[in-house]
Order: structure tokens, then C-alpha cells, then sequence
């Protein structure tokens, strides 16, 4: 409080009580950049608010103010002191009467209230214990020797993917600098904007872009609002933002995306380091989990907190409890365009020849070495090529089974937009969750998003151009296992074949193959004594895989519903006309019509 307004306010005013509120707003006013008789207005409406041992507390109107600042200021000081308050956010009107401006009752902004007060301020973060991962600490430490002395001149940025630790690293910046923050998000500052924050607190301003898709106004709005502070400044950000370009001060980046499979393996080591687990024990999940997921040390965290008192005797039972509580944390919306699956079927369900059988090993060897092979920057991505319903969607999910992965199956109609842009944001949160998950990633019939590109003869055939050039960029990027399914090999864009790590053709079935799918389809539900009859059925439909299993789907479908357990040679000749119907082949469904009658194919 200045000496003047030491002669406004009596002595029985300014009781102990006072005392740290009134240093409190002292500060806060400096660093909102008040005059003097601004915070001699605000040190008026301080005390009358807390009140004095002879008089309640009180909102105060402003003639008072300015009856009591006019000795030292003179009126018109007084009252340019309580115009400027009014107009920073600090004072506002209490409540609206009618009358005389000056016979208005005036208080502080609650915000400002609460920090004279020091109440309702972010509590201090608990000690982090440092950092899991040496390269972050060693940033952590190169930045806060840059900015000793003149924190002002800096703004730090947390850069990673979701789960990738930035609440943690902040956190470990906040303890070393004894600091509290003051967050806003990125919909915060877009719906209303913060006059006072963060000059009146202090705090260390924490721009949070994490989920959001900041335009140009979001980064003009965070460059004025964070270039407001005193002190240091932070910036959550997504791995594909950009950071905003602050006047006046030096963006030191931290990437908290681990750099390799090592460092996964200390981020999982650090998260594990609570259960009661032998430390050889420990080093064996942690190995195994950084090779099998692409998480950072936010996932890892919540993953093995969510396991809480789990029996843990069981080392591959800890494991699967931890990729499960993986793919629950990252799981994306459906409205993103991806539909989770956990599939059980195993790959000696994919029937077919000994070439596609030997290749789907294969692939299966180098998704399970594949960062000890390629390099932990490295994914897997393969194309399977066939005729429809060969099996390409079903090795799909058989593969992810064999890995004891779930599988992340893209919906195109979720992932298209017809909005610039939209395709691609999509597509970039796909391919982040199931990198972190360690999930396998399926573009199911994706000839729609990695076809070729095409001459421009009109504005939206360069924007599909884009699109397949950003997938080309992203699965080259993607450290995951990707499957790509195509009915048709020479509609993908050729420039895609480098980047496939195997290419798998899946052929028509024979009828030595049809016959193993029928036996594999129908199961129990034939009879021991058909034989003869599906060897006859293999032989003479020509049916593709996908269609003997809906055959065999609608056979069993006939024999319940007339109450039999088993399907009749009758029942199987009607579901294959059925699916000779479908395919738009009425001669041969008319000949298996016949046939359902007089008891032998004529097809």
C-alpha cells in the first residue's frame, strides 16, 4: 500500500488481519500493470470487502472511493484510479440500482478476491521423483537453465501424441521451478476471455491444445494471452500442431514421444515400479510391452494403475490386463471411423493354398520380431489381394489373434469426409491409437483410400490426390502393423508397393479347399454320414470361401426353423441357390433349385 494511501485509510482500517491480502493485491496489481491510484482504489474496495474490527464487511460505492482518494489524488486522480480498475476486469458492479453513477455499489472480480485471499489457487503438484526417461530430464534441466533469471523470455512446449506423458513432464517443470499453473484450454479462450488471468495470480501460464484443432484465431488468441505473463509460459500440444509464435519469447520444444523401443522399455519400468513384482520379473514385462505397444508414459501409468489388486502370480495374465487396459484408454470413438474388435479365430481357420498359407507365417514372424528386425521406428504394413470373400478379412483378424492383439478395423464411411482436411485428421487419430494400443490396424477394402491419384481435372481430384499422399507419408511414419485388404491389386497407387512389407494373394478356393470350409462351417451340424454329399457339394458349387460360409450360415438356419439339429442334403441345396441368387447367377440357381428337390446336384 503506498504512503499516500496511508493517509486516505485510518489506522483501525488496515487491522492484521489485512495484512497479507493487502501484499496479495499489492503484487497482483503490479503485474497487472496498475498506477498507483488504480490499486489505491482496489486496496479500498479490499478492505471494505474484509471489513475492519469497527465495521462489517461491505461492497463499496463509488463515490466513497473517490471521496477517500481525492486528498492525495485529487478527484479527477481518484476517479481515472477507479476507471482503470473497472476497466482491467478487476472491479465490477455489485448489483445494478437505479440512480446516480457514483452512488453504484462496486466489488472485486471473484478471481481477484480469491487470490488476495489465497484461496481456491491450484495446489502445488506433488513430488514427481523426476523423470523416467534420462533425454527428458536432460531437456527439463537445459530449459530451466535457459530461462534462470529471466523466465520471461521463454515459452516451453510439451509436444507428443495422447498418453505420451505432458501432464507428468509439466508437473516435473512445475516442482523444479516451485511454481503453480494456471490452465486454459484452448475452448476456454475461444469462448471468453480472461482479463485477468494469469497477471493476477502469478501462476505460470499453461496453454492446453491437447484434442482440439486450434484455427489461426485460437493461436492469435494463446499468443496474446500467454505473451501476458511475467513469468514462464507453457504449451500442451498435440505431435502434429504447431506451436504458437509468442512475441518476445524463445520456444524451447520437448518431445515426449519415447524415441525408441529402450525408451519404452524405462517408461513401462518406472510405471511397473509400484507392484510388488521380482525385479527380473519386472524387466521381462517391460520388455515385452514396449515391443508390443507404442505407448508413452501417460498410457503406460494409467495402464498399470488400472490393474490395481489383480492376482499378479501369473506373468502372461499381468500382460494381457495391461494391453486390455491399453486399448481401453485409447480406444477411439466410432464416429472417427474405427470399430474395435477382439478376435478369436485362429489362422488354421484361413483356409488356402500352401503359397498364402507359407506368406501369412511370414508376416505373422515379422510382426512378432519386427522391432528387433527393423528398428523400433519401423512398423509392418502388408496388402492382401484377392477376389471377394478369399479370406483377406478373416486373415485380418486371424493374425491379430495370433498376436494376442486387438484389431482396429478402419469403417471408410466413418474416416471419409467430404470436408478438406477432415479425411486426413481421421486417419491420424486411427493410426495414433492403434500405434499406442499395439493394435493391428485393418483398412478393410481399402481400395477407396489408397487408389491411385489421378490427373486433376477438377478441385476435388486434388484433394484425393492429397489424401493418398498423406497416407503414403503416415504409413511410412507408422511404427504399428498395418493390413491393407483390396479386391483388386492394380487399384492401389503403385508407389504404395515399397512401402508393403508383404503382398499376400488370396485365390478362388479349389474343391479340395471348398470342402475343407464346408466340414470347417458346418461343423456338428452335418451329419457323419454326408460326407459323400459335401465332397459332391465342393465339387460341382464353385463358390468362393465367404460364400460357403454364408451357405453354411442359411443351411443350419433352414434346418432349425423346421425343428431338425442336423441340415439335409435338401437344406444345403437351397442355401447354395440361395447364394447363386446373390451373385446374380439365376442358371445355376434354378439347376440347385431342382436339386433341393430331387435330391442330387444338377448344377
Amino acid at each position: 500500500m503506498s504512503d499516500s494511501l496511508g493517509s486516505v485509510l485510518s489506522p483501525e482500517q488496515v487491522v492484521p488481519i489485512h495484512a497479507d491480502a493487502l501484499k496479495r493485491w499489492g503484487a497482483a496489481g503490479d503485474r497487472l500493470g496498475l498506477d498507483e491510484r488504480a490499486v489505491a482504489a482496489g486496496t479500498v474496495l479490499l478492505v471494505g470487502e474484509l471489513g475492519t474490527e469497527s465495521e462489517p464487511a461491505r461492497a463499496v460505492r463509488r463515490a466513497e472511493i473517490v471521496d477517500l482518494l481525492a486528498p492525495a489524488y485529487g478527484r479527477d486522480g481518484a476517479l481515472q484510479g477507479l476507471l482503470a480498475l473497472e476497466a482491467r476486469g478487476v472491479a465490477q458492479v455489485a448489483r445494478w440500482e437505479s440512480g446516480a453513477w457514483l452512488a453504484q455499489q462496486v466489488e472485486l472480480a471473484p478471481r481477484v478476491r480469491e487470490v488476495c485471499l489465497g484461496v481456491n489457487q491450484r495446489p502445488q503438484s506433488p513430488p514427481s521423483q523426476g523423470h523416467a526417461v534420462s533425454r527428458i530430464r536432460a531437456l527439463v534441466d537445459r530449459c530451466l537453465t535457459k530461462a534462470e533469471g529471466y523466465p520471461e523470455r521463454y515459452l516451453i512446449v510439451l509436444r507428443g501424441r495422447s498418453g505420451s506423458g505432458r501432464d507428468g513432464a509439466l508437473a516435473y517443470f512445475l516442482e523444479r521451478l516451485g511454481q503453480v499453473a494456471r490452465e486454459r484450454s484452448v475452448f476456454e479462450l475461444r469462448s471468453e476471455s480472461d482479463r485477468l488471468e494469469p497477471e493476477v495470480s502469478g501462476a505460470a501460464p499453461v496453454w492446453d491444445a491437447r484434442g482440439a484443432d486450434p484455427g489461426p484465431d485460437d493461436y492469435a488468441i494463446a499468443r496474446r494471452w500467454l505473451g501476458r505473463s511475467a513469468t514462464i509460459a507453457f504449451a500442451l500440444v498435440d505431435s502434429h500442431h504447431d506451436a504458437p509464435d509468442v512475441a518476445g519469447r524463445i520456444a524451447l520444444k520437448v518431445e515426449l514421444d519415447p524415441a525408441d523401443a529402450d525408451e519404452r522399455q524405462v517408461i513401462w519400468l518406472y510405471a511397473l515400479r509400484e507392484l510388488p513384482l521380482l525385479d527380473a520379473r519386472r524387466r521381462d514385462i517391460a520388455a515385452a510391452m514396449s515391443r508390443r505397444s507404442g505407448a508413452g508414459a501417460g498410457l503406460a501409468a494409467r495402464a498399470v494403475a488400472s490393474v490395481g489388486d489383480l492376482e499378479l502370480e501369473d506373468t502372461a495374465a499381468l500382460m494381457h490386463e495391461l494391453e486390455a487396459a491399453l486399448e481401453e484408454q485409447v480406444q477411439p470413438s466410432s464416429t472417427k471411423g474405427v470399430i474395435v474388435e477382439r478376435p478369436e479365430v485362429t489362422l488354421d481357420r484361413v483356409v488356402s493354398n500352401l503359397a498364402t498359407a507359407s506368406a501369412l507365417e511370414r508376416l505373422r514372424s515379422l510382426c512378432e520380431t519386427h522391432t528387433q528386425v527393423m528398428g523400433s521406428h519401423r512398423g509392418v504394413a502388408a496388402l492382401f489381394s484377392g477376389a471377394s470373400g478369399t479370406g483377406k478379412t478373416l486373415a485380418g483378424r486371424a493374425l491379430a489373434a495370433s498376436l494376442r492383439r486387438p484389431l482396429f478395423r478402419v469403417d471408410l464411411a466413418g474416416v471419409v469426409s467430404k470436408w478438406v482436411g477432415e479425411t486426413e485428421k481421421n486417419l491420424r487419430t486411427a493410426l495414433a491409437a492403434a500405434e499406442a494400443a499395439g493394435a493391428v490396424l485393418l483398412f478393410d477394402e481399402g481400395d477407396a483410400l489408397f487408389g491411385k491419384r489421378g490427373e486433376v481435372a477438377k478441385g476435388s481430384d486434388r484433394y484425393a490426390n492429397l489424401e493418398v499422399s498423406y497416407l503414403l507419408q503416415a504409413l511410412e511414419a507408422y511404427e504399428g502393423i498395418a493390413i491393407v485388404t483390396t479386391n483388386l491389386r492394380s487399384n492401389v497407387d503403385h508407389a504404395f508397393a515399397r512401402r508393403f512389407d508383404a503382398i499376400i494373394e488370396f485365390s478362388t478356393p479349389d474343391h479340395t479347399q471348398r470342402l475343407q470350409i464346408w466340414r470347417q462351417e458346418l461343423g456338428a451340424s452335418v451329419a457323419t454320414d454326408m460326407k459323400g454329399e459335401l465332397e459332391r457339394l465342393a465339387r460341382s458349387a464353385d463358390l468362393s470361401g465367404g460364400n460357403i460360409a454364408s451357405a453354411a450360415r442359411i443351411a443350419r438356419a433352414i434346418a432349425l426353423a423346421r425343428g431338425a439339429a442336423l441340415v439335409s442334403p435338401a437344406d444345403l441345396h437351397t442355401a447354395v441357390e440361395s447364394e447363386f441368387m446373390k451373385l446374380g447367377s439365376a442358371v445355376q440357381a434354378s439347376g440347385w433349385r431342382r436339386s433341393a428337390v430331387n435330391g442330387r446336384p444338377t448344377a
